[in-house]
């Protein structure tokens, strides 16, 4: 597997069931997993869940659905320019939709399916039925996404299907969740009403232009943030979509929260063996950009080569990731653990720092530090397992489980841990954080620098 930072998240299918292949796309560079629940049996995803976890100990993400509307068809239809199309809204019509908008929508609303491949309009509305009219035909089966742009649905924003996800999500101790088609801060509240408490990191998928205009609410809400190119890229115009990532990226980063960028990134590799430039240009630019994780989609799940489309993607960020470079605003620390992350990137400016060794209860030090893209190896030590994962999505971290960690000489005993490891090495400066004389979470509050050598000869004489 390539030394990389930036994080690889498979999105799990069909091509990938054997644990044959999942352990050469771990070997291959996958980072993370993801379950698309608009997709497959809650069986199937709880199934792969299990099968990832006994090859490796990954995160989980799970993708519901949330306040998004699909269309239904059992048999694959051929739909050409200036052909019309009856939906309906219950499963007794051969084609429907999966909410019930038909009071929401009205003749001539532009309607886009499969992340806008085929485009129609609303010519006739009648008993419980739309008539479409095709403006740009293409294929389609199975269920796929469905966006009225400039058009506010009033949907619930947590379907049963979805209650059913989550229930299965939880059972199978799931890392993130994440939701489509975030619209504001409220529908993640929502979300976290349904989780009742548990330990759960939330992912915003940002798939429409009011996700867009409250992005800065929504981050705060979030745990990180997903730019979902498909469907975002219906709903605004395309040629915007580079400028919103770009954005989006750089504001999640200045509130420590990790990002993601999803869709169509080597979409030539669910059937061919290799990238096109221009996908690969693609995958450069977002690590540039400043995203945590790349995201794989059909091209893991369904596609015919996910090994493949790992290993090239790997490869990308390998090469990308030297000229990656601090983005971080010159703005006032308002926190000590803030600072203290602050602090670490000018200390690595001005001195000759190999690692960063963050001792940290909830991870959020880590991510703080991550920020600053510090050609470092940042590692951070844990007793939560669930912390060790959800780490598992922030640039240049790697996380590990110190399950006897002592309340007291945190750092010495962390560096025994981690010299017996072979992580640290006698001729290495290393940096360290913690939090010490505190019970509180996000409470690191010291930095100490030591050369190994000399600490392990300190600690061997002091016992």
């Amino acid at each position: 597997m390539l030394d990389k930072k930036t994080n690889i998240l498979c999105t799990l299918g069909p091509a990938c069931e054997s644990p044959l292949v999942l352990r050469q796309m771990v070997r291959s560079g996958m980072d993370a997993v993801r379950l698309n629940t608009a997709h497959g049996s809650f069986e199937q995803h709880a199934r792969l869940i299990r099968a990832v976890r006994r090859i490796a100990d990954l995160p989980i993400v799970v993708d519901i659905k949330g306040p998004e509307v699909r269309i239904e068809s059992s048999q694959e239809l051929r739909l050409e320019k200036g052909d019309t199309l009856d939906v309906g809204f219950t499963k007794k019509h051969p084609v429907y939709f999966t909410r019930d908008i038909y009071s929401q929508i009205q003749a001539g609303d532009d309607l886009s399916i499969y992340d806008g491949l085929i485009k129609t309009r609303v010519s006739d509305k009648r008993r419980g039925v739309v008539t479409l009219r095709i403006i740009e035909g293409g294929c389609f089966k199975g269920n796929k996404g469905v966006n009225i742009p400039g058009r506010h649905l009033d949907i619930p924003v947590i379907g049963e299907r979805d209650r059913q996800a989550l229930r299965m999500a939880l059972h199978e101790k799931a890392d993130f969740i994440a939701l489509s088609f975030v619209r504001d801060a409220s529908d993640l509240q929502e979300l976290r009403r349904h989780l009742a408490g548990r330990k759960v990191g939330l992912i915003a998928k940002i798939e429409n232009a009011e996700g867009v205009r409250k992005i800065n609410e929504i981050i705060l809400a979030a745990d990180g943030i997903m730019v979902a190119r498909g469907d975002l890229g219906v709903e605004v115009p395309a040629e915007k979509l580079p400028l919103i990532q770009k954005d989006i990226i750089l504001k999640s980063n200045i509130q420590g929260k990790f990002s993601i960028v999803a869709t169509e990134m080597l979409k030539s590799m669910v059937e061919s063996s290799r990238p096109t430039r221009a996908e690969t240009s693609d995958v450069a630019n977002a690590v540039l950009d400043g995203a945590d994780t790349v995201m794989l989609s059909e091209e893991t799940s369904i596609g015919k080569h996910p090994v493949e489309s790992v290993w090239t993607m790997a490869k990308i960020l390998k090469e990308a990731e030297p000229y990656v470079q601090n983005r971080m605003p010159q703005v006032r620390s308002e926190s000590i653990h803030a600072s203290i992350a602050k602090a670490v990137y000018d200390i690595c400016q001005h001195l000759p720092v190999d690692k960063i060794v963050t001792l940290t209860r909830s991870g959020h030090t880590a991510r703080l530090i991550s920020r600053f893209r510090l050609h470092k190896d940042i590692i951070a030590i844990t007793n939560d397992h669930s912390v060790k994962r959800r780490l598992g999505l922030s640039y240049g971290v790697t996380a590990l489980v110190y399950d006897d960690m002592p309340a007291r000489e945190k750092i010495r005993n962390s560096a025994l841990f981690l010299h017996k490891k072979g992580l640290i090495k006698p001729d290495e400066t290393v940096l360290f954080t913690a939090g010490i004389y505190t019970d509180r979470e996000h409470a690191t509050n010291i930095i100490q620098i030591h050369r190994i050598r000399e600490f392990m000869a300190y600690c061997r004489r002091h016992g």
